[in-house]
């Protein structure tokens, strides 16, 4: 087996709310700090060693492409693009299953591309790679009415999905980051499903908790930011990326 880690990460998706911004630029390569999203994931990733990053495409692939090509030439024979082509049809489980039948027989780490966070969270991901069972991370409720929100018992998951909070979230549900750690058995098992039609891959989890085993990793000092929005873009950029305390959303 070879030491460190597999990634996929998600990056098909169009940013609606971020009107024409989405429109003429992937999530992924908008920049914070003078880094794109995207190239701050996989240097991070690859530091911290992560030794095969596959991302999933869907809009403006080629522009994901050629940042790839032109910027992060030193990684690319670590790096693999498959394009989701159903992607304005599907949600983001067609793209985690795109990405899990091109995997190696190994854990997975699973990444939403439009998210940032704190660099500790690399080091924290390269030193439990791969060991542990399938989980998702969390942070404490930063008062994102529109977060996945996460339900366990004693650690382990009995509940993901932006409904399970009725709105008003409770002390015991936590906040899902975008990012999930999934074992070799549960990426063999989405190897083999048929594609399905605006899922999102949270919503699987959920629908699977009876039949596999998730564990929620609760992180209580991560600072991170979900870019969805300009309000959410602008709020990243006055950010300090190297503390480590959350600050709230």
């Amino acid at each position: 087996m070879k030491v460190g880690f597999e990634a996929l990460i998600l990056a098909a998706g169009r940013g609606r709310r971020l009107g024409q911004l989405g429109v003429l630029t992937p999530k992924c390569l908008l920049e914070v700090k003078g880094q794109t999203l995207l190239g701050r994931m996989i240097n991070g990733l690859i530091s911290n060693g992560c030794y095969a990053i596959t991302i999933i495409t869907g809009h403006k692939t080629q522009l994901i492409e050629e940042y790839i090509s032109h910027s992060l030439g030193d990684c690319q024979e670590k790096i693999r693009i498959l394009k989701n082509e159903n992607y304005l049809m599907s949600g983001s489980f067609e793209s985690l299953r795109i990405g899990c039948q091109e995997a190696n027989p190994s854990p997975l780490w699973v990444f939403d591309s439009d998210i940032i966070f704190s660099k500790k969270l690399f080091s924290l991901i390269g030193r439990h790679s791969p060991v542990g069972p399938s989980a998702v991370l969390t942070v404490p409720f930063t008062g994102n009415l529109d977060a996945v929100f996460v339900k366990s018992e004693m650690g382990t998951l009995s509940g993901i999905g932006k409904t399970i909070g009725n709105s008003i979230p409770s002390p015991n549900l936590n906040e899902f980051i975008g990012v999930t750690l999934l074992t070799d058995e549960i990426v063999a098992a989405i190897s083999e499903l048929p594609q399905v039609s605006f899922l999102e891959y949270e919503e699987w989890i959920n629908s699977s908790l009876d039949t596999f085993y998730f564990r929620e990793y609760h992180q209580r000092d991560l600072l991170w930011n979900e870019i969805d929005t300009q309000a959410d873009l602008l709020r990243a950029r006055e950010r300090n990326w190297d503390e480590v305390s959350s600050k709230g959303y």
